[in-house]
């Protein structure tokens, strides 16, 4: 197929329902959340879910995780959910970067 035709857009599964898939953010489901990140260290969906739920739960381990999700620009879905983390967590600046990286990466 060419690129002649209209473009598509591409479902995006919302990080926002793979981080409720996971929820309640209490230990047991960041554990379990971390251990997906070990076994997939490359599967931007196991990193942005672990920093989302961290971040939702106010963990300070959020914070090293934040700049590894940088890898992953086009990982729309995933910034959206950290970008949604961030303003439930009361930090409105960060969230409006996050949340226009994921609407970029929608529009690649």
């Amino acid at each position: 197929m060419t690129g002649t035709g209209p473009r598509r857009s591409r479902p995006v599964r919302s990080g926002t329902a793979a981080v409720q898939d996971a929820e309640p953010a209490d230990e047991a489901g960041l554990a379990a959340a971390r251990a997906r990140l070990a076994a997939r260290p490359h599967e931007p969906r196991a990193l942005f879910t672990l920093a989302a739920l961290l971040l939702r739960a106010g963990h300070p381990d959020a914070a090293a995780l934040l700049p590894q999700l940088d890898r992953h620009p086009d990982f729309a879905g995933g910034w959206l959910t950290v970008g949604e983390a961030l303003l439930a967590h009361g930090q409105a600046a960060a969230s409006l970067a996050a949340l226009q990286r994921g609407m970029r990466a929608l529009s690649r």
